[in-house]
């Protein structure tokens, strides 16, 4: 009813045109809101770059679950030029989450030109949390009575979300474990790292899934977070082998977790010995078993080769003069696969160097 009556009172018996000469704006200041710093906070609508400015209304729509309005407060800038100004009562809605409100001026004077502010709104914060204050239904007119084209900008309310991430033991979490996030923006990555032998199980809390890195995206309430580590049902075990040598036994096993792997042997190639396991494990037992297998293990068996003595000084020196040696070849020191007088003095050095020090 008052929509009519301001628009009754402002634009009766006058011809109505659009104009566009201006780079009109009215908007809502500031822009952006951050709740809840204080339980109350107020908010400008302004007109921008106007010209001849005689007459405006406008509504503001918002959520009646977040705000309410507490009272309209006259801006002067309608007032600027010496006009005589009637300002309507607003028209407050706190249950839909609307106000209406408007003004018109009469005189000879012209209307004001510029930035000004059309009218201060304070609000009351009722449950902090994000949305918007949106502009609607606005009417701007000259003192002839005749509208203008105009731009809008609204404003958001902005709420900062504690978001804590935490383990639940058996692991840790890396990144920012403890964040404070703006109403629908996204927290910084973390990471779920379980301790040895345990793996990753998901998240829950306020957030559930695997994913892992974590990013959660627009954040909307405070949230706790907790990363979960648990024992694997099971365990993969894989024995490899290095140079000049072999396993024999189950080289990959699946071992149920807390259990033991069957046996295996390393087993070396001729001129070589077995010098023990690494990587996963570590000794120098052989045949081994590996007990309470907690984790995946790759093992790796190495192996050297034998070290020489005067006896393959001996079938080296039998090979160069023709002779069949009477048990294998290790005596290619050099490793050219082939037996010749740079292996016999290699052998005699090395031994005779093995006797200084022992």
């Amino acid at each position: 009813m008052k929509k009519m009556m301001i628009c009754c009172m402002m634009f009766i018996m006058l011809s109505v045109s659009i104009s566009s000469a201006y780079a009109l704006t009215v908007k809502i200041a500031p822009e952006k809101i951050e709740l809840p710093e204080t339980e109350k906070f107020e908010i400008n609508v302004t007109a921008e770059e106007v010209s001849d400015l005689g007459g405006f209304q406008f509504s503001i729509n918002y959520d009646p679950a977040v705000v309410a309005v507490e009272s309209v407060i006259q801006g002067a800038f309608l007032k600027n030029t010496g006009r005589t100004v009637m300002f309507l009562d607003p028209v407050i809605d706190n249950a839909v989450g609307k106000l209406s409100y408007g003004a018109f001026s009469f005189g000879n004077n012209p209307g004001p030109n510029g930035s000004g502010i059309l009218a201060t709104v304070k609000f009351t914060v009722l449950d902090p949390n994000c949305s918007t204050l949106t502009l609607d239904d606005l009417e701007i007119t000259n003192t002839d009575g005749s509208f203008q084209s105009v731009n809008t900008a609204d404003a958001v309310l902005i709420k900062r979300y504690a978001v804590n991430f935490t383990s639940g033991g058996n692991g840790k979490i890396t990144g920012d474990t403890s964040q404070t996030i703006k109403c629908g923006e996204d927290c910084a990555s973390v990471t779920a790292v379980p301790d040895e032998g345990y793996q990753f199980g998901g998240w829950n809390g306020d957030h559930t899934g695997d994913e892992n890195p974590l990013t959660i995206g627009d954040v909307r309430k405070d949230m706790n977070v907790i990363a979960n580590f648990a024992l694997p049902d099971e365990c993969t075990v894989n024995f490899t082998s290095g140079e000049h040598g072999k396993i024999t036994g189950d080289i990959s096993q699946n071992v149920k977790n807390g259990g033991n792997c069957t046996p295996v042997k390393a087993e070396p190639d001729a001129c070589y010995q077995f010098a023990g396991w690494n990587v996963d494990y570590t000794g120098e037992e052989n045949a081994l078993t590996v007990e309470n297998v907690i984790k995946d293990m790759t093992i790796k068996a190495e192996f050297v080769r034998i070290p020489p003595n005067l006896s393959d000084a001996v079938r080296a020196l039998k090979i160069l003069t023709g002779m069949q040696p009477e048990k294998p070849i290790c005596s290619d020191v050099s490793g050219n696969r082939k037996v010749g007088m740079d292996d016999v003095i290699y052998i005699l050095q090395f031994v005779a160097e093995m006797r200084k020090s022992s």
